[in-house]
């Protein structure tokens, strides 16, 4: 995904609770692009949607909610999103994101598709936060290492969740 020039100023992480709060204050009808299909995205377009703006989601995926459904239980929840009318372009990473001249994105471009958008969501992923563990001597790679029995470099320290790594991998 390209963004001409910097982070422009209607495209949002969708990280805390400060992020909610202004989406939730929105109170034209503008349409909003979601960029993300696990939950917190899913929770930001529902959201939007019950207040009545036009929302489209896109997800790298072929299927919402990848990391914790399987392709059928996902296609029961999408059909039951679409009916707040919702727009799902799932197995689509968008390209750009096309600003004009004060920096602004109009419009989302994702395989040869242009939709005009007034706010962009960036809803991507979660990034463990290390930073305790790492003062702490505790092993860390991209979250807290950890074991099989979720016991970090410390003996006596555990970890679960967001923000663990097991095998080389994280979890959602």
């Amino acid at each position: 995904l390209t963004i001409e020039g910097s982070l422009a100023p209607n495209v949002m992480r969708f990280r805390n609770w400060r992020d909610t709060e202004i989406l939730s204050n929105l109170d034209n009808k503008d349409h909003v692009s979601v960029i993300g299909g696990g939950l917190l995205g899913l929770e930001a377009a529902v959201g939007l949607a019950k207040k009545g703006h036009p929302v489209s989601v896109y997800h790298r995926s072929k299927w919402l909610l990848n990391r914790q459904l399987d392709n059928n239980a996902a296609k029961l929840l999408q059909s039951t999103l679409e009916q707040y009318g919702i727009v799902f372009h799932l197995g689509q990473t968008p390209e750009r994101l096309q600003q004009e001249t004060a920096g602004h994105v109009v419009a989302v471009e994702c395989n040869g598709h242009t939709q005009p958008t007034q706010l962009v969501v960036m809803a991507t992923g979660i990034t463990p936060e290390v930073a305790l563990a790492e003062r702490s001597g505790i092993n860390v790679n991209r979250a807290i290492v950890v074991d099989a029995q979720m016991r970090s470099s410390h003996p006596d320290i555990f970890a679960l969740g967001e923000c663990c790594e097991f095998d080389s991998h994280t979890f959602g």
